[in-house]
């Protein structure tokens, strides 16, 4: 049984932690759905991701929840005294949301991906074929640069994370930032470089195009986004247990990496900055929700140009995504903020 983290001084029983489990799962079930039924003439990566980022929106996580009775469920389940509490907060999207994802990774503990993909589809048909027929067109920043990573590659590095992990030292919070890093395109650089892809690349060129060739399959954003698609021909292939096993041998030591030196983004971005003599500075651009359950956006400049957005629970964390933003472009970019 977990609860809200504001009814309980013990993280250990919180649903934070089963959500970002959960939240992995989720975004693979659906995905490994929607993939071999969508053909590829019509449904190219881009129109994939907006219906699967429509389909496990918290929006339709909400109308989930709802229909399984989770309102109910943990209003009745809520401890003595928070009264009014209790009520604001089983309606809020946010937290159902999270405590939906939290239920799928209790199932996937509990009874495994396969049993667990199959009843997250079953759970999310309407949502699913709403996406289909009447798709959304989301625009954010946040979402499209979410919707580069793939989702088993999440997925595994989650499952491996979770359980290594004692919860009183690793909330949810935490858990992220060490799968953001795991995840980054450095990190899926150094593999594809362990694993010679770029030789492959290379040696696979079309005749003709020479060092057009030689610059591409050295690129990070290249060498990225084909790590992310050999991942996915994997799990076609040989299913999710096979290359989830693959892929945290693969990354171990970025694993491993990211657990002893955890990146700190804004450090990170402030030194690069500083080589050209650059300050940046944080500004809370909006705060959104009620008082408990607030999400800051937070944007990252350098003058008046706007390197990096955020979006987090508190100002601290929507910085350090802010920062991370601007990192990610910073790599693919191949230059520094002018």
């Amino acid at each position: 049984m977990f609860t809200h983290a504001s009814w309980t001084e013990n993280r250990a029983v919180s649903y934070t932690r089963l959500a970002f489990l959960g939240d992995s799962v989720l975004g693979l079930a659906v995905t490994a759905h929607l993939y071999p039924r969508l053909e590829a003439e019509r449904y190219g990566a881009g129109r994939l991701t907006k219906i699967r980022a429509q389909t496990v929106s918290g929006a339709s996580c909400r109308a989930v929840a709802e229909r399984l009775d989770v309102p109910e469920r943990l209003r009745v389940n809520a401890p003595d005294g928070v009264g009014q509490s209790a009520t604001i907060l089983v309606s809020t999207e946010r937290v159902l949301a999270s405590v939906l994802e939290a239920v799928i990774g209790a199932c996937f503990l509990h009874a495994g991906y396969e049993r667990t993909a199959d009843a997250v589809v079953e759970a999310f048909g309407p949502e699913i074929s709403q996406a289909l027929d009447h798709p959304v067109d989301f625009k954010s920043t946040l979402q499209e640069r979410l919707a580069q990573r793939g989702e088993i590659f999440a997925y595994a590095v989650t499952a491996a994370l979770y359980p290594r992990l004692e919860a009183e030292r690793y909330g949810a919070g935490r858990l992220t930032k060490i799968r953001a890093q795991t995840v980054s395109g450095p990190s899926c650089r150094a593999v594809a470089e362990r694993l010679e892809v770029p030789g492959e690349l290379a040696a696979a060129a079309p005749q003709g195009i020479g060092q057009k060739a030689s610059t591409l399959v050295t690129t990070e954003r290249v060498l990225a986004s084909v790590t992310e698609a050999i991942i996915g021909a994997c799990f076609l292939h040989a299913g999710y247990e096979r290359t989830v096993e693959a892929v945290v041998e693969a990354f171990e030591p970025e694993i491993e990496d990211a657990l002893e030196h955890p990146v700190d983004f804004k450090s990170t971005l402030q030194e690069r900055l500083a080589q050209r003599g650059d300050i940046v500075e944080y500004e809370v651009t909006a705060e959104l929700g009620p008082p408990h359950d607030r999400t800051f956006q937070v944007v990252a400049r350098v003058g008046e140009r706007t390197v990096g957005r955020g979006t987090g629970r508190s100002k601290k964390h929507a910085e350090q995504e802010a920062a991370r933003a601007a990192l990610d472009d910073l790599d693919a970019a191949g230059t520094e903020v002018a």
